[in-house]
């Protein structure tokens, strides 16, 4: 019983302290959003690197390939 009050309590201030804060609150969101769909963006270029090393060896094509997806993604920064 005395855990749930202290829980509800914690949880409480947390959410009073997000609501007085809550334009900063949505500016880290959406940074935080922004930051993951780079992050896959790199790894799905990773992925295809690695998929083209599938063979054991690398053709002219595939590393043509590969930078081309490597400035993709800096472009889309």
């Amino acid at each position: 019983m005395i855990k749930w009050a202290i829980k509800r309590y914690v949880v409480g201030k947390i959410n009073d302290v997000l609501e007085k804060y809550r334009g900063d609150v949505d500016n880290v969101r959406d940074t935080l959003q922004v930051w993951i769909a780079r992050l896959e963006k790199i790894l799905s270029c990773f992925k295809s690197t690695l998929a083209k090393l599938d063979d054991g060896k690398i053709e002219s094509e595939e590393i043509d390939q590969a930078v081309a997806d490597v400035e993709e993604v800096i472009k889309g920064w």
